[in-house]
């Protein structure tokens, strides 16, 4: 499929959006080394930067491959303009021209041009991939109707599979082994509304907390139960969950009790030291089991 092609198909899918950002953990802005000047459109009472687009002065960038690009553009009525407007995007990839089709807008309500009453086209967005090793890319536009068009460029993050490591507390009540029907076995810490489940770590991380509620042989359907959170002493966070059996596995140690389905809880430690707690609110009698897991490349 050529590039034209690509993009011509992703225009025609494009959504309106209230938003400048879309997935933020999936993409970053890209700095532009020239472009024909600086603006910005006020959504929901932020200010947010774009660079002009001219048909004699391209925004150009320079882009590690391969990974997508990302173009959102809007369009910038004339003092006094509204209606249906349209401009035309062009984009160069080493000095290789490729071009979109047409673009149509209508001006709406959430977004404004910065300092002035000047109305701003829907969000539009375009997506290019662009091939291995660095590429310089460049971007302008032309309209029609007298206005102006302003873009941000954003730069695909690749995914990085997180490495998960068990991480032991230094307080639980007691530590569980769950035999799983196929043979696998892994170790859990115990806890319950007296003896909470508690441990050190440094940040900034990510936490992962897995954890099952007991059952016992009398107990069936859903049952409930609610986490609380303290972060060095202080209330912090609280979940609430429901579980019910798990049928595939059994206590090795506990073999009048059964386990729950597993619940995750994720917790983002800030920066430096901190001391966490996890203590069970509900059931007030009973007990839960916990495994804690931080990426591996945080241990320390």
């Amino acid at each position: 499929m050529s590039l034209r092609l690509f993009l011509v198909l992703a225009s025609s899918l494009i959504v309106l959006a209230s938003s400048e950002t879309e997935a933020a953990s999936r993409w970053r802005l890209i700095e532009t080394a020239d472009e024909a000047g600086r603006t910005c459109v006020t959504v929901g009472g932020e200010d947010i930067g774009y660079c002009l687009l001219d048909p004699t002065t391209p925004a150009t960038m320079r882009v590690r491959g391969p990974r997508r690009l990302k173009i959102v553009t809007r369009y910038l009525y004339p003092e006094g303009e509204s209606g249906i407007a349209q401009y035309r995007l062009l984009i160069d990839i080493d000095g290789e021209s490729q071009t979109e089709s047409n673009v149509l807008v209508s001006p709406v309500a959430e977004a404004g041009a910065c300092g002035n009453s000047g109305r701003v086209g829907a969000l539009r967005r375009a997506y290019i991939s662009v091939p291995s090793g660095w590429h310089d890319v460049s971007v302008t536009a032309s309209t029609v109707d007298g206005g102006s068009v302003a873009a941000r460029f954003l730069r695909e993050l690749k995914s990085r599979s997180i490495r998960w490591s068990a991480y032991a507390p230094e307080r639980f009540g007691g530590v569980g082994h769950l035999q799983f029907e196929s043979g696998e076995r892994s170790t859990y810490y115990r806890f319950d509304s007296v003896q909470p489940l508690a441990f050190k770590v440094s940040g900034p991380t990510s936490v992962e907390i897995w954890t099952r509620l007991d059952f016992d042989h009398t107990m069936s359907g859903v049952q409930p139960y609610s986490l609380e959170v303290v972060l060095d002493g202080k209330s912090w966070r609280t979940f609430h969950y429901d579980t019910s059996k798990l049928d595939s596995a059994v206590w090795i140690e506990r073999p009048d009790m059964l386990p729950g389905e597993r619940r995750t809880m994720r917790l983002k430690i800030p920066n430096g030291t901190h001391r966490v707690e996890i203590r069970c609110l509900k059931p007030s009698s009973g007990g839960l089991a916990a495994k804690i897991r931080i990426p591996e490349r945080d241990i320390r």
